[in-house]
């Protein structure tokens, strides 16, 4: 997630937004403008969202689609598509694929849900050009029905090619917690603890019987893990093996990873095992809590 200051206006020029780091596929973009510094009315649009970043523009109504517009801060945010649980509420972020035009068209959300979540979404491509927005209607449990809505400030003409378009939807109501992206590792050493060691004995600690940790900030939070030895040393790990996966360190592949599975969104690296790549999660170098 991120800002940025912009006055691109979509058609003209684009705003390219690079992610931190790279998504395994295509994540689920959403989008919307912060400020009030031109009165005049303005939404955004975004295109080419690949792993890698996406593009971002302005976009006026189509009485003032070529005036301009004043800089107007921008936030976005990138979620790989998939359910999952957030703060303890169900949340499903995904995608319709470039089926949605001015008709109504109904987005099943399958068995996810008991009621009806709250619904976030965005025009996800710029097939068609006549400045848009999304419209829904009827959202339950189930289903929602959503729709390109065209402007009509120069001609009541409204129909539109087809579109992609990214939604989130989550159950529940409160506060949601994120945390900015500091750019900063987090490099701890193996701590020695009589609980489950011996004085020769290093436990590893990555997770307790509470939580996982280390999983917050992709790739910029994980335990830098050195001198492991394999016959004696122990890296400790809240849950069980099959919520975790093992793989080259993203930084070094002499190093091997410890990955966290996360429902709806990637992997999630919480270790990294300096010069080590043979790991076995269901061998005694790992203990779960």
């Amino acid at each position: 997630m991120g800002t940025i200051d912009t006055n691109a206006i979509a058609g003209s020029y684009w705003e390219n937004i690079t992610f931190d780091y790279d998504f395994t596929n295509a994540p689920i973009v959403l989008t919307q403008v912060q400020t009030d510094n031109d009165a005049s009315f303005v939404k955004t649009r975004q295109n080419n969202i690949t792993q890698d970043g996406f593009d971002l523009a302005l976009e006026n109504d189509e009485a003032n689609l070529n005036s301009g517009h004043g800089t107007e801060t921008v936030a976005w945010v990138a979620i790989s598509s998939g359910t999952g649980d957030w703060d303890g509420n169900t949340f499903m972020a995904g995608e319709t694929g470039d089926y949605v035009t001015e008709a109504f068209y109904t987005l099943n959300f399958g068995n996810a849900f008991n009621k009806a979540p709250k619904f976030l979404g965005n025009i996800a491509s710029y097939y068609g050009s006549d400045p848009s927005g999304l419209r829904y209607q009827n959202l339950n449990n189930g289903n929602v029905e959503i729709k390109i809505e065209e402007d009509t400030s120069i001609d009541e003409e409204i129909i539109h090619i087809t579109e992609n378009v990214h939604f989130l939807a989550i159950e529940g109501t409160g506060t949601l917690t994120g945390s900015a992206n500091t750019g900063n590792n987090d490099p701890l050493t193996g701590l020695a603890t009589e609980q489950t060691a011996t004085a020769s004995q290093d436990i590893f600690v990555v997770g307790n019987a509470q939580e996982p940790l280390y999983d917050t900030y992709g790739k910029h939070d994980y335990l830098e893990i050195l001198g492991f030895d394999q016959s004696e040393d122990v890296i400790q790990l809240n849950g069980i093996a099959d919520n975790y996966s093992l793989g080259a360190s993203p930084f070094d592949s002499n190093d091997q990873g410890i990955f966290l599975k996360v429902a709806g969104m990637q992997d999630e690296l919480v270790a990294i095992v300096k010069d080590n790549n043979n790991l076995d999660l269901n061998s005694n170098q790992f203990v779960f809590v």
